[in-house]
């Protein structure tokens, strides 16, 4: 079973995430990424559950599920 973090500062990071929860905000204008990518900045709050769906493209090769 996948370890679920609780702690504050804990941070997850994928190339697709699904995120549920009862509200969230995100600013109006895009942040600065790459000299492509247009980011956004936001809060999702009130018991917020979140899942990599697609890992980062970098780590893909090197990540075996087990079933």
């Amino acid at each position: 079973m996948p370890e679920t973090l609780f702690a504050k500062g804990d941070g997850i990071k994928g190339d697709k995430i699904t995120v549920q929860c009862r509200e969230h905000h995100f600013s109006g204008r895009p942040i600065k990424g790459t000299s492509r990518d247009k980011l956004q900045r936001g809060s999702l709050e009130g018991t917020v559950y979140c899942i990599v769906d697609k890992p980062l493209k970098s780590l893909r090769k090197s990540v075996q599920h087990i079933d």
